[in-house]
């Protein structure tokens, strides 16, 4: 029986006693200006009524890391790393205040190894791709947000995604507390009710027991959508020393739908309609349901990602490039194709609807996928919606080009 402890923590009292480790294989920063705003909206009119009592934010889930008070934080990123942000900002503004060096030592703390070194660890790093670099940068800077990101940029770190959201969110506390606590005594009392008052659950447990947890309290899809959950899901099946292979697969996924601009869920939604008997009504299944869709035991057997979870992302992943060589008019082998550039232009924006089909179909080999692709075209020709008065020229089986 996995040991799970809990603690309740203020702000100051977590980033004081903890390390938070934000690994890998985690999703990243992903909170706008919207969320960050919202938070300290609730803090601040908290602050106005609580007449000294505390302020609950929610639970925060962590596993032991490799080094003592280090932690691993599965659930509760988002918060931990807006606050952590807000700390840089707010020592950035006491400077020359005794708060200042009280706040330093909640951002970071330096130590000596064995061999008489001197090494500092942030108190929230966060490991995914150069996310790390940009935080220690933002610490070792402590400017204001515009030379902030000039430096992080001039010294070779591109800013994109998550490093974005990561620059933004310093910004938006930043001009927060510019905006609500211009003046020194406000900006005091401030600080007094988010170090003393604001207070968490955390609760620790080893990382696979974390996991189950993290995907019991998100089952319904709460404040994550269902790709999300498929990962950590999958993540459930694998040993913590396969992590980084799964998190280097996931990426195979995302990635490329990412940069070519299609909706992760919508893929979702195709690949199981395409691959799997969907028992819903009418065969489809909504984004809302993929979730209990891959979580109902029966289809869990049939996909095998508890046995075969390796296997099963890689056909995802195979299906991620069918998706995205239909989307630019390329046939079932990745190369030009004909009958499948006629069916694009030809469906305009309904191309999409089409997508179930062709996967379902994309490991036929290259001629019966071809002439399927036709049939299809034959049956839009026949009885479809005209096209904007184009004709597709059928000649020798193939769709010739549009005239």
């Amino acid at each position: 029986m996995p040991q799970i402890t809990n603690h309740q923590y203020t702000i100051s009292q977590a980033f004081q006693e903890c390390f938070y480790v934000i690994p890998d294989y985690q999703r990243e920063y992903v909170w706008t200006e919207k969320e960050i705003f919202q938070l300290l909206e609730d803090i601040t009119d908290q602050m106005a009524i609580s007449n000294g009592q505390d302020y609950f934010i929610g639970m925060v889930l962590v596993s032991p890391g490799s080094k003592k008070t280090h932690y691993d934080v599965i659930d509760g990123q988002q918060r931990l790393t807006t606050f952590f942000l807000l700390l840089c900002a707010m020592r950035h503004r006491f400077q020359g205040h005794p708060q200042e060096a009280m706040i330093n030592n909640l951002i970071s703390m330096s130590y000596s190894t064995p061999d008489g070194d001197i090494e500092t660890d942030l108190k929230l790093d966060p490991r995914y791709e150069y996310a790390s670099e940009v935080m220690h940068r933002i610490v070792e800077l402590n400017d204001l947000p515009g030379p902030t990101k000039a430096a992080i940029e001039n010294c070779g770190i591109q800013s994109f995604g998550s490093l974005n959201n990561l620059l933004n969110a310093y910004e938006t506390v930043h001009a927060y507390l510019e905006t609500n606590f211009s003046d020194h005594t406000e900006l005091k009392k401030f600080w007094g009710f988010l170090s003393n008052n604001v207070v968490f659950i955390q609760i620790s447990t080893d990382v696979s027991s974390a996991l189950k947890i993290f995907e019991t309290i998100n089952e319904r899809g709460v404040g994550l959508n269902p790709m999300d959950l498929l990962k950590n899901l999958l993540f459930t099946q694998v040993k913590q020393d396969e992590f980084t292979k799964l998190k280097n697969d996931w990426k195979k996924i995302t990635g490329p739908l990412e940069k070519a601009n299609e909706k992760p869920l919508r893929f979702l939604r195709y690949f199981l309609m395409a691959n799997y008997k969907i028992n819903f009504k009418d065969g489809i299944v909504r984004e809302d349901q993929i979730y209990d869709w891959f979580t109902d035991k029966k289809n869990a057997a049939l996909c095998e990602y508890g046995t075969k979870p390796f296997e099963f992302v890689l056909k995802i992943i195979r299906n991620v490039e069918k998706y995205l060589s239909f989307s630019t008019g390329r046939g079932n082998d990745g190369e030009t194709n004909v009958p499948m550039d006629n069916l694009k232009k030809m469906c305009g924006g309904a191309f999409s609807q089409h997508y179930v089909l062709l996967l379902a179909v994309a490991n036929l080999p290259k001629p019966l996928f071809d002439q399927f692709v036709v049939h299809a075209l034959h049956l839009l020709d026949g009885v479809g919606p005209p096209c904007s008065g184009r004709n597709v020229i059928i000649t020798d089986g193939l769709a010739g080009p549009f005239k």
